[in-house]
């Protein structure tokens, strides 16, 4: 009797556990999770309503809950505002808009309104932000943008930016502010939508926050070409020299930082001023890449020669500077660096001295103090030259002091000496 009672038990407990296992397959079919449930229904479903003669259609975003737009649209030849209500969406959805048109936020306040023509958009629109604040002014032909626009500072009548579209294209002379409360007013022609012909462009000054005219100068396709200057916020002239339109698939594919813009290269001999207006610099910008190449000459603020050196970007090559008298103060060996030396030239009243290896060092001119920095630890081999020239000393600096052999001119011989970090040593040779 106990046997036949552990049995039924042990068969309860198994049918149960397998209606559990059925439950579990059954929701997991139902959620989705196994591929075989209901699929999630369509995001947009649209709505008829029959109101003065007109079939008005409106958008429901199901999944955000709230109505796209709501407008007029055209029924089927021969079909009434009553015989449009039973088509399905699919039908609904094709349906040519005509006539006053609005589109909202998910808010409900209106995002754009104007009116459609055989499902174009045409005449005047106007654009809102969320809090149903002007934003834009359009005009439409045939769904496209054609005529006058004027973009808004949010809350404001001020204009943002205006100009006029021919077929969905900017054209004709364009105007931008970056700021409601700035005169800075970049200004020039587009031609089939870019940019062509002489322009003004505002920049802001980071330290004050202003807007300023950064930039006059020549657009091509919408890249800079031909003469162009910069400025700085002073109105005194930062740089100016010829740029270069390159128009390549693949400058357009890969522009140099990510910004297409920058496909107007600069190309050719430069100029770059200080911000009292006088020069800091001359040298070339390479065609192909629009960086520094070839040789560079630097100034002082004061206007005397303060250095001159290869670049290919940055400085790489032998540099060599000058005091405000024309003599040598220095020549520095960079590689592909714009203030770390790899060798050193050393020079004392115009000559040189000493030659070799370089640590650690920074090479910098100070603005303010119209005055060149070296701040160099020499190591390695050095070569120590005396007034005529000739090689006095030469052996291994560590942390600029002597170490180890050293072969040294003593009253005309050459003779061997040892150090240990800056101090005489046997040598043990």
């Amino acid at each position: 009797m106990s046997f036949i009672l552990v049995v039924s038990r042990f068969f309860s407990r198994l049918w149960g556990l397998l209606l559990l296992s059925l439950a579990a397959l059954v929701l997991s079919c139902q959620s989705g999770g196994g591929g075989g449930g209901d699929e999630e229904g369509p995001r947009f479903t649209y709505r008829i309503e029959c109101s003065g003669g007109q079939t008005i259609r409106s958008t429901f975003d199901n999944q955000q809950d709230y109505v796209v737009d709501r407008g007029p649209v055209t029924p089927p030849q021969g079909s009434s505002c009553d015989d449009v209500e039973d088509l399905p969406d699919d039908q609904l959805r094709r349906l040519a808009k005509t006539g006053q048109w609005e589109q909202y936020h998910a808010n409900g306040r209106v995002l754009a309104a104007g009116r459609y023509e055989n499902d174009g958009r045409t005449g005047e629109w106007k654009q809102y932000d969320d809090e149903g604040q002007l934003l834009r002014v359009s005009n439409y032909a045939d769904n496209k943008k054609h005529g006058p626009e004027v973009a808004y500072f949010p809350g404001t009548t001020q204009w943002k930016e205006r100009g006029d579209y021919a077929e969905g294209k900017r054209t004709g002379i364009w105007e931008m502010r970056a700021s409601v409360n700035s005169d800075c007013v970049s200004r020039g022609p587009y031609v089939l939508g870019d940019k062509d012909g002489e322009w003004q462009e505002c920049g802001n000054d980071p330290e004050t926050r202003q807007w300023y005219i950064q930039f006059r100068g020549n657009y091509s396709g919408g890249l800079r070409s031909g003469p162009g200057r910069t400025y700085y916020p002073n109105g005194q002239v930062q740089s100016e020299g010829e740029h270069w339109a390159d128009t390549s698939d693949e400058c357009r594919d890969s522009p140099p930082q990510g910004n297409p813009e920058n496909c107007g290269k600069r190309t050719g001999f430069w100029k770059i001023y200080y911000p009292d207006g006088k020069l800091a610099m001359t040298g070339s910008y390479s065609r192909s890449t629009g960086l520094r190449t070839g040789t560079w000459t630097e100034y002082y603020r004061s206007g005397e020669k303060m250095a001159e050196g290869p670049r290919e970007h940055v400085r790489n090559g032998t540099w060599t500077f000058w005091d405000k008298n024309g003599q040598i103060l220095a020549r520095f060996v960079f590689e592909d660096n714009e203030f770390v030396p790899a060798r050193h030239e050393a020079y004392e009243n115009g000559r040189k001295v000493a030659e070799g290896s370089v640590n650690v060092g920074l090479v910098k001119y100070n603005q303010e103090t119209d005055a060149l920095e070296f701040n160099v630890v020499r190591g390695g081999v050095w070569t120590f030259f005396d007034a005529n020239g000739q090689s006095v000393a030469e052996g291994e600096l560590m942390a600029g002091k002597k170490h180890g052999e050293w072969r040294e001119r003593v009253n005309g011989r050459w003779v061997q000496n040892c150090y240990m970090l800056g101090r005489p040593t046997e040598c043990l040779n």
